[in-house]
């Protein structure tokens, strides 16, 4: 028993227990560990008092994203890495895969509605470059340009930055597929439904309902996946493997690209894997011995 304490940090949004959350802490008290779930930026909380701290479902960052930021950098042991963390904070990485020869979904920055220039595809997207669980994020047919312009104002009137990407439509028929990777091994792949074609308000409860299942990685999916963790951290000047990655891919006519690269508070689907959980908390356990 090696009896660390480890900080599991959340959010007051979501302080609630979750079949991977009960997988996670079970499989970190039996390898010797002493978790704790802690609400990320409550003041009370001194962060001192843990031997590590690791990063999992403090999904509110994106409304809180300068103050996470400040946060991140200021634990002194904390996992994933805090130039990690920081990074993969704002959609921006992309444009950083990109730089780095890693085919992702074309990705465009926008400062105004004006600078629109809608890709060449039946569909695009606009996001904001901060958010997750598909908040903000709106797909739009190739004539409406009206809407999406009007879209991009309203997230830049809320202070937010915009990303405009294409919509892949083999997506449709081929499905996303997200690769997961834990201590850099990759350990299991789940496909998912098309999240836009739920309503805006379903969305939430459509990520988390059954139409997310295991399924089989290609070779060239395998190798996209460990390419693009090289080129971050690479980009982020780490050299250890990182604690727990998801790499989500697209399908393309000219193969799968990176959509998102989820390196700060992926959901893992442990409960799809539980063996993952396990390995993630042996690989804490060498962390916080350290």
């Amino acid at each position: 028993m090696t009896g660390e304490r480890i900080g599991v940090a959340t959010c007051a949004e979501h302080p609630r227990t979750d079949e991977e959350q009960e997988l996670t802490t079970a499989a970190l008290v039996n390898a010797g560990l002493i978790p704790t779930s802690v609400i990320w930026n409550d003041p009370n909380v001194q962060w001192d008092d843990f031997d590590l701290v690791v990063v999992r479902t403090t999904w509110d960052y994106t409304e809180h994203h300068q103050e996470f930021v400040e946060w991140v950098t200021s634990i002194e042991r904390i996992e994933n890495p805090a130039p990690i963390l920081t990074w993969n904070a704002d959609k921006r990485y992309l444009l950083d895969l990109e730089a780095g020869g890693i085919p992702v979904t074309p990705s465009t920055i926008v400062d105004s509605p004006d600078e629109l220039v809608v890709p060449d595809s039946a569909r695009f997207v606009v996001k904001p470059t901060v958010g997750a669980g598909a908040r903000g994020v709106e797909r739009f047919d190739v004539g409406d340009v009206t809407a999406a312009k009007a879209h991009i104002a309203e997230l830049l009137g809320l202070g937010r930055e915009v990303l405009v990407q294409p919509y892949l439509e083999m997506v449709e028929t081929e499905r996303e597929i997200g690769l997961l990777f834990v201590d850099g091994r990759f350990t299991h792949a789940i496909e998912k439904q098309p999240l836009l074609n739920a309503k805006k308000e379903d969305r939430t409860a459509y990520l988390m309902s059954g139409l997310v299942t295991l399924r089989e990685a290609s070779d060239d999916e395998r190798r996209l996946a460990a390419e693009a963790l090289h080129v971050a951290m690479d980009h982020c000047g780490v050299t250890d493997p990182i604690l727990y990655a998801r790499v989500d891919l697209l399908p393309s006519e000219s193969g799968p690209v990176v959509v998102e690269l989820e390196l700060a508070e992926p959901s893992m689907y442990f409960e799809l894997n539980p063996a993952a959980a396990d390995e993630l908390a042996a690989a804490v356990a060498r962390r916080s011995a350290r």
